[in-house]
C-alpha cells in the first residue's frame, strides 16, 4: 500500500508542492498528477472515499445516492467523499449539474491530467480508466480498498467501518 504524503508529494510535484500550502479548489477544481496527493492531504486524519465518474455513465448514477448518503451519516465519524469526474468530455457546467441532482457537496474535482498512470500510481492503485471506481484510505492516507464497478451501501460499509 502506498501512503500518501511528503515523499508522494516531492515525486510528483517537487518543491512546488510544498511551496504553495493553499487549499485546492474542491468545488471542480482541476485534478491531475501534480496535485491529486496534495488533495488527499487535505484530508490527513478523515477516512476518504475516492469515487471516479462521468456523466454518461449509468453505474456512475446509481451508486451515488448510497456513496452520497453514506458520506452524509458517517460525516460525524470522520468519513468524507471526494468525488472525480475522469472525462474531458463532460463540462464543468454539466458536471456541476449532474453533482447538484445527487446532492454531491465538495471535495468534488475535475480530471485534467495528460498521465493517468502517473496521476493512479499516486494512490497506490491500478486504475485502467473504467468507472466507477472507488477507493477508501485510512486515516494516515494509505489505500486500504478499491473496487471497480458500483459499489452498494452495505458493500461500502463492511469496507469503511473498521477504519472509522
Amino acid at each position: 500500500h502506498w501512503v500518501i504524503g511528503g515523499l508522494l508529494c516531492a515525486l510528483l510535484a517537487g518543491p512546488a508542492c510544498k511551496d504553495k500550502p493553499t487549499k485546492l479548489n474542491d468545488d471542480l477544481g482541476d485534478l491531475d498528477e501534480t496535485n491529486v496527493a496534495k488533495a488527499l492531504k487535505q484530508h490527513r486524519g478523515q477516512v476518504v472515499l475516492l469515487n471516479f465518474w462521468a456523466i454518461w455513465c449509468e453505474p456512475c448514477a446509481k451508486e451515488m445516492p448510497d456513496l452520497v448518503s453514506l458520506a452524509r451519516d458517517w460525516k460525524e465519524k470522520g468519513l468524507v467523499l471526494i468525488t472525480v469526474n475522469m472525462t474531458g468530455a463532460d463540462s464543468r457546467k454539466g458536471a456541476r449539474a449532474w453533482l447538484d441532482r445527487f446532492g454531491v457537496k465538495p471535495p468534488r474535482y475535475h480530471y485534467v491530467g495528460k498521465r493517468l498512470k502517473k496521476f493512479t500510481k499516486a494512490l497506490g492503485a491500478n486504475f485502467q480508466g473504467g468507472l466507477p471506481a472507488t477507493y477508501l484510505f485510512d486515516r494516515k492516507g494509505t489505500l486500504r480498498w478499491s473496487h471497480l464497478g458500483p459499489v452498494t451501501r452495505s458493500m461500502l460499509e463492511t469496507k469503511i467501518k473498521p477504519h472509522l
